[in-house]
């Protein structure tokens, strides 16, 4: 099983980087993982209204969910999931065969 997390834009925080870190190590132990970062386009669309960055952002992160066979969305009004709910999540997908899962945040 492969895993990806796809995020938007890059993180300067030591702290962040240390967790994603170590949550990488841990999660490679149990199938392939990886953390994509496509590029957080605010400074480039600078005057560009909101519409225009979230659907130029829109098309980076299609592009890198091809392929994707089960896709996972985080969002803050989303069903909330703690730790372990989570892990039986992925869990059940690994028993059910899904090769290839992002999520994306």
């Amino acid at each position: 099983m492969q895993i990806s997390i796809i995020a938007t834009g890059k993180t300067n925080a030591v702290w962040i980087k240390t967790g994603i870190e170590e949550y990488a190590k841990r999660m490679n132990r149990y199938g392939r993982f990886a953390i994509v970062e496509t590029p957080n386009l605010k400074s480039k669309f600078a005057k560009a209204d909101s519409k225009r960055v979230m659907k130029e952002e829109a098309i980076l992160q299609a592009k890198a969910l091809e392929g994707i066979d089960y896709l996972v969305l985080l969002d803050e009004h989303g069903k909330e999931y703690t730790s372990i709910g989570l892990s039986n999540q992925i869990q059940k997908l690994q028993l059910n065969s899904i090769l290839k899962t992002s999520i994306v945040r």
